[in-house]
Formats: C-alpha cells, structure tokens, sequence
C-alpha cells in the first residue's frame, strides 16, 4: 500500500524570513553572510527577498552557520534546536532522542505524570 504525502509548496517568504532573523540574531550583515556562504551580497538579497532559493549546499552551509535545521529553513519544522542536541547524552546511555522516542511510547496518562515531577 502507498501512503499518500502531502507535500506543502516550499514558501520562498518563509526561507526569506528566517534568513532576516537569523541574521539579525547574530547580528550579521548581508556582506558578512555573504562571506560565510562564499556568495555575493546580491545572491543574499535575492534570497531574502524572494527572487531565489539557494541550492542544497548553500543551505545546508546556512543551517550549519545558524545552527538549525534545513526543515526550519524552508519551513518544514517550528524548531529552532541545533541538529545535534538530539543526540547529546543527558543521563548515561541516553541521548535527547532516545528519551523523546520513550516519552512517544507512553500513555496519555503516563507522558502526563512524566510532566508533572
């Protein structure tokens, strides 16, 4: 059986505004950015005004630089939680990961004691 996907339209204003934030969070200019990505200031305007879309490897190079994910580029995730801290181990032998993947497993009745210690 084939599950269907939705698929969302990737909104460019979406790109273009976390592009904008994540610059002014680290208080970047579009020169900077430029630099960091190794493009010109005018490839960076045309991204954060919805002319563009950068490819794959300058958006990864983005993610990487602001410490999120390509999803929270183009829209796909709310989180802003660097990639890696999912796998960082909080206790031994257990990682963020692993313990959200035990907190899914749980009843509604036991994710709602967890919250409450």
């Amino acid at each position: 059986m084939v599950k269907n996907i939705k698929v969302e339209p990737l909104t460019w204003p979406h790109l273009a505004s976390c592009c904008k934030n994540c610059e002014k969070d680290h208080r970047l200019s579009q020169k900077q950015l430029a630099d960091v990505i190794a493009v010109t200031t005018g490839t960076v305007s045309n991204y954060e005004n919805n002319q563009h879309l950068p490819d794959i490897e300058k958006l990864i190079m983005l993610a990487d630089y602001f410490g999120v994910t390509t999803d929270y580029l183009l829209g796909r995730s709310i989180s802003r939680l660097p990639p890696d801290i999912f796998e960082e181990q909080l206790v031994p032998g257990k990682s963020m990961s692993s313990i959200l993947n035990d907190f899914r497993k749980l009843s509604l009745i036991g994710k709602t004691q967890f919250y409450l210690l």
